[in-house]
Formats: C-alpha cells, structure tokens, sequence
C-alpha cells in the first residue's frame, strides 16, 4: 500500500468559498499535496485539462453554469480520477444525485481534517493501484499475444514437415 502518494502531485479543490479553498489548500499543503484552486465548474473545467490533477474536491453548489453534478458528469465523459464531493447538503437525494453524477466519495461540512486526508489518500491510493493493475494487464495481453503467434508459427511449421512426410 502506498504510505505516501502526496509526491504524485496535485488535488484540485472546486469551491465558489474562498474560506473553504483556502483552509482546504492549506490542509493539503501540509499533507505534502500541491493544491489547485478553482470558484466555478467552467474555470475547474480548464484546469483539469491544462493541470492534469490527481483527484478533485469539489462543492455541489457551484458559482456559473457548470455546478458540482455537471462538472462530474463532464469529466466523466473522459477521466476516471477520483472525485470527491465536500459538501454542506446532507440529504439524501443530493448524496444519490452526486454518485449518480460519477462521484466516488462524499463528504459533509464541516468536516474533521483526519477524516478529508484519509479519503484523498485511499482514493489515490485506489487510482494508483488501478492504474497499475492496467499496465500489468496490457502486459500480461501482449505477453499473450506473442505466445499465440510463436505458437501459431510452430504449428505452421510441424503442419508443415507432416506435409513433407506425407
């Protein structure tokens, strides 16, 4: 298991309250993470794709266009990285709706600091565990692959001297 993914990098926090970005920025720091910012889904939206981050912290209730549920539906139509909603609403519809959306996680304000760290961590630690199952089954594919075509090759060959022997 990981003990330490914080050298991974960068967590975006999406939150139109700069009380909540900053004290959040300031709990990732400390952590070792490198903490992005953004107040609306559109300006989230820019900084997935120009930042590239690990995993996002996201309010429901977004300033613009693009509020928490819209902006994790869009990113996944392309990413799987973790999304975790940090949120004030507690009912029970707005935790459905949220990973019906594509959250993977949720958590109320006001939150326990212990408690936000050791969800980021298994969530990264998740993602990092995923990404390495992929890459060692892609492995394990073309290992596959090339056995299937040295061993066509050789039953070529011996269909090959039985016809010569024939």
């Amino acid at each position: 298991m990981i003990k330490n993914i914080s050298d991974l990098g960068k967590v975006l926090v999406v939150d139109p309250d700069s009380k909540w970005t900053n004290l959040l920025s300031q709990i990732l720091r400390g952590d070792g993470y490198y903490p992005l910012v953004a107040h609306k889904g559109e300006r989230a939206m820019e900084m997935i794709i120009e930042e590239h981050p690990l995993l996002i912290l996201t309010e429901a209730n977004l300033a613009g266009e693009i509020n928490g549920y819209e902006l994790t539906h869009r990113i996944r139509e392309f990413s799987d990285m973790p999304i975790i909603f940090l949120t004030a609403q507690d009912e029970v519809p707005a935790v459905l709706r949220a990973f019906e959306a594509g959250a993977d996680d949720y958590v109320t304000k006001p939150f326990q600091t212990p408690e936000v760290l050791a969800r980021v961590r298994a969530h990264l630690t998740l993602r990092h565990l995923q990404k390495q199952l992929e890459a060692a089954n892609a492995e394990l594919e073309q290992r596959v692959q090339e056995r299937t075509l040295a061993l066509t090759q050789a039953n070529e060959k011996l269909q090959a001297e039985i016809q010569e022997l024939i």
